[in-house]
């Protein structure tokens, strides 16, 4: 699991809650009882109006599932993250390649920290 600092906990939550207003507005956001956020994927697809040769690809690479809904009916859902990481594609969503951006910037920092140092690192850091 990554470690991040407060400070870049603050600002992966308000990269993230940024999105996630963005996209709830637009779209119905379902929340089961193991408390994970999914996205139906048809008004998904519908708000995003992606190109069709970049809507085929998303859908080869979404793993969506079936998701019995309130009313008894199903849905195909997927995960709110993978829902999320497609937003920059949209044009409906111009600043959400900014969020996205900052969510990466993090990542990469804490899984770069996290590593262990080779030795040449090790030999710049302590000569």
């Amino acid at each position: 699991m990554l470690e991040f600092s407060p400070q870049e906990r603050r600002e992966l939550t308000a990269a993230l809650d940024a999105l996630t207003v963005q996209l709830a507005a637009c779209v119905p956001l379902y929340h089961d009882a193991a408390g994970t956020w999914r996205v139906p994927l048809h008004p998904l697809l519908d708000t995003l109006e992606l190109d069709p040769l970049l809507e085929c690809t998303v859908l080869l690479l979404l793993r969506p599932q079936a998701y019995p809904l309130a009313s008894g009916t199903m849905a195909l859902v997927v995960p709110l993250g993978e829902a999320l990481a497609l937003l920059p594609l949209s044009r409906h969503f111009p600043d959400a390649v900014i969020h996205v951006g900052r969510i990466e910037a993090l990542q990469t920092g804490a899984v770069e920290s996290a590593a262990p140092l080779t030795r040449a690192q090790a030999q710049d850091r302590h000569p």
